[in-house]
């Protein structure tokens, strides 16, 4: 199913809204985390990838974890290209004096990092990930967790507009709640010292998975129905040859 248009541009202050939420309605659980934006830049850039989708997925341990793939104009996951994971998550790698992870003031918050309150930058780290181990950390959630969405999209031009911004070495996501207390996701650049910028383009209103989900990839469903879906469709190719 391909992705509806959509504008996924929001104020900081609804942004910071949505995400304070979360951390209130959830105070022992991840705010985050981040991914470097020359990797993620790279799953953009692949042929005939149109949007980003992220998937929730649990490692080993139980701890979350984001999966992040292309979608193509069709709304179908590009499992077979550039896969990302091994987020640095948030605690610790926070940016404390920000809006979307503080509840001071906007004016607060500014002149803190103006006096040098500025948090850990994020070291180099390889997210790339195999899709094998990918699909197993995205099915262990959809197992393990059932209030939840599978995951969201957002179109590739908002997201490579939001990395490119002069100085933004990274994108870092915020879980969040919308006012019907529904899952959300905040997206934002971080700058070479790992603070957000909040100062530029703020990201929200993901296309949800469900119901705009890539159905038979290996990271929304089991082996055995992608195996299925492959068997139905062979005929079909063949016909056309």
């Amino acid at each position: 199913m391909a992705l509806p248009s959509r504008n996924h541009h929001i104020t900081l202050a609804a942004a910071a809204l949505m995400t304070r939420r979360w951390r209130e309605s959830t105070p022992d659980e991840e705010k985050g985390g981040a991914f470097h934006a020359d990797q993620v830049l790279e799953l953009l850039d692949q042929p005939g990838c149109a949007a980003l989708r992220y998937y929730h997925a649990l490692d080993e341990a139980g701890k979350p974890a984001l999966i992040l793939v292309g979608v193509d104009v069709e709304g179908a996951g590009m499992s077979d290209g550039t896969l990302l994971e091994f987020h640095f998550p948030c605690p610790p790698f926070c940016s404390e004096w920000s809006e979307l992870n503080s509840s001071a003031s906007p004016v607060a918050a500014r002149i803190a990092r103006r006096f040098g309150a500025t948090p850990p930058a994020l070291p180099p780290r390889d997210h790339h990930i195999a899709l094998e181990d990918a699909a197993r950390m995205t099915r262990r959630f959809r197992l393990r967790v059932r209030d939840r969405a599978k995951g969201g999209a957002f179109h590739a031009d908002q997201v490579r507009e939001l990395l490119e911004q002069p100085a933004c070495v990274a994108l870092r996501y915020y879980h969040a709640l919308d006012e019907a207390k529904q899952y959300a996701m905040v997206l934002v650049g971080v700058n070479p010292v790992g603070a957000d910028m909040t100062d530029g383009i703020v990201l929200e209103f993901s296309v949800p998975c469900p119901p705009f989900c890539g159905e038979f990839s290996e990271l929304n469903s089991s082996s055995r129905a992608v195996a299925a879906a492959e068997r139905q469709r062979v005929p079909v190719l063949a016909g056309l040859e």
